[in-house]
């Protein structure tokens, strides 16, 4: 999946564009709307961007759980090393026991980090947002990606399209979940 953002004026617009993105064969589900009005988005029906969708959560999991096994092995070996542990077993079930705690930090600590660093996209328009606009985040298929812009840029001159890039994808940027 890729995710498009497109930045809307209004609710009108943003309304418009969910029910073109439908009659696409886009489900309601891969629309999320990011609003500074919760009350408006739940008199529209639409779908508010969860926090996994507008934080940094997921990529910072993702590096807790890496870094976290890293330190987790790395203690484990030491432990190993300064512990009397002699036999075998005993040193492989430490090693795999404090990899495995490190593993569950690092999730753990990253994403009370990350739940609070907003994803950079979302950041990036945060200031329209405050203004009344509304960011749609559409996940669609990267096959489908030139013809969802192409309709909406015909139909909808009013919004902003972005999409994620390569570079941005490598990072974890814009990705959400």
């Amino acid at each position: 999946m890729q995710r498009l953002y497109f930045l809307t004026p209004n609710a009108v617009s943003t309304v418009s564009i969910a029910h073109e993105l439908n009659d696409l064969g886009i489900p309601k589900e891969h629309i999320h709307i990011v609003c500074k009005n919760q009350v408006l988005l739940d008199k529209l029906d639409l779908n508010k961007a969860s926090v996994r969708q507008t934080s940094d959560l997921v990529q910072a999991s993702k590096r807790g759980m890496l870094y976290g096994a890293i330190i987790g092995a790395i203690a484990g070996i030491v432990a190993t090393v300064f512990l009397p542990v002699d036999q075998p077993f005993s040193i492989g079930l430490t090693i795999v026991a404090l990899t495995a705690f490190g593993v569950l930090f690092g999730i753990w600590a990253s994403t009370l980090i990350g739940v609070s660093v907003q994803d950079v996209k979302v950041k990036k328009y945060q200031d329209d947002i405050n203004k009344g606009s509304l960011l749609m985040l559409v996940d669609i298929s990267p096959e489908r990606e030139r013809e969802v812009t192409s309709l909406i840029k015909l139909h909808h001159p009013e919004a902003r399209i972005e999409t994620v890039s390569l570079s941005e994808q490598r990072r974890g940027e814009g990705v959400g979940a």
